[in-house]
């Protein structure tokens, strides 16, 4: 997923995913939120075996990658999908 914000300075993306967390200019940000919803994101995807991290995006903004283990009946289930 791909956001058009302000991006995310290198040396606050390994806080982003923490409860709470905002960024320093707070008192002027234009958005409203706690803070919660990437740290639940990450919650949610690690319980399921995968991991997910924030990149810089092309446009400025911040991209954000998840993996997913993909487990073996769902890979037989997709390959007999595509050869019918």
């Amino acid at each position: 997923m791909v956001d058009s914000g302000p991006g995310i300075a290198p040396e606050h993306r390994g806080n982003v995913f923490e409860p709470f967390w905002q960024r320093a200019d707070a008192l002027t940000r234009n958005h409203r939120g706690l803070g919660l919803g990437l740290s639940i994101a990450k919650r949610f995807v690690e319980l399921h075996g995968g991991s997910i991290h924030v990149d810089e995006a092309a446009d400025g903004g911040a991209a954000f990658v998840i993996e997913l283990p993909l487990d073996e009946a769902a890979g037989e289930r997709a390959a007999a999908a595509a050869e019918a």
